[in-house]
């Protein structure tokens, strides 16, 4: 009877076992994306991606001069929204250091003109002219407000349809928009806290760069709105 009884214990501690290994690896695939999506939309902590997508930067770089050159890190693009004042440079990935100089691509399938062509950067805070650096403008979105990014090939138009507010876990706006192609702008709303604002644009055109009327094109020559090179100290110890 004794042995009936052990073999039952070591045949349950068994099961258990399996159940908290099985446990573990699920947890460690399935938790490990909303952890990694939780970093991604820190404004102080964006983690690198590792990218899938073959940008080729050469061709923009080479268009753009010293301007792209002389950046911290190699450009892919550029963002401008004229109404709010934002031009930026777009990085691959957002980095803690992408996102101190310009625009990073958030998720792993990012790609001009893609299905959802999703871009972070810091929404600045506590330091002189904190509203005109990197997203912050992005504050005084509206609908209808027209967005442009360029990898000077193409020139993509979008037009904000939806501004919303979500919890830095939601990984839906990720994710594809059915029937359209869209770009996702995400930025903290507070300097701490889960919130993150997200700006979302429904591609209404896409024009060859050469083709591109002298207006548009003029909006990729204004000053980048980046933070101050003497200041961005101040954000990489935050």
């Amino acid at each position: 009877m004794k042995k009936k009884k052990l073999s039952v214990v070591w045949g349950s501690l068994v099961i258990l076992l399996f159940v908290i290994v099985a446990g573990f690896f699920y947890n460690q695939q399935t938790g490990s994306k909303t952890k990694a999506v939780t970093k991604v939309f820190s404004s102080s902590h964006i983690v690198k991606s590792s990218s899938t997508q073959v940008i080729n930067q050469n061709a923009y770089l080479s268009a753009m001069g010293a301007r792209a050159t002389n950046q911290p890190l190699p450009v892919i693009g550029q963002i401008a929204i004229p109404n709010v004042k934002v031009n930026l440079p777009i990085f691959q990935d957002s980095g803690a250091t992408q996102i101190l100089y310009g625009a990073g691509t958030v998720d792993t399938d990012s790609i001009f003109g893609g299905a959802n062509f999703a871009l972070a950067s810091h929404h600045v805070f506590d330091i002189a002219g904190a509203e005109t650096y990197l997203f912050s403008p992005l504050t005084g979105s509206q609908i209808g407000m027209m967005i442009y990014v360029t990898d000077k090939t193409y020139v993509y138009q979008y037009k904000v349809d939806n501004i919303f507010v979500v919890q830095d876990t939601d990984l839906s706006v990720l994710d594809p928009v059915q029937g359209k192609q869209v770009i996702t702008l995400i930025y903290c709303v507070n300097p701490s806290g889960p919130d993150r604002a997200i700006i979302r644009g429904s591609l209404i055109s896409k024009t060859p760069f050469s083709e591109t009327n002298p207006t548009v094109k003029g909006y990729f020559t204004a000053d980048f709105n980046q933070v101050p090179a003497d200041i961005v100290g101040i954000l990489q110890h935050e």
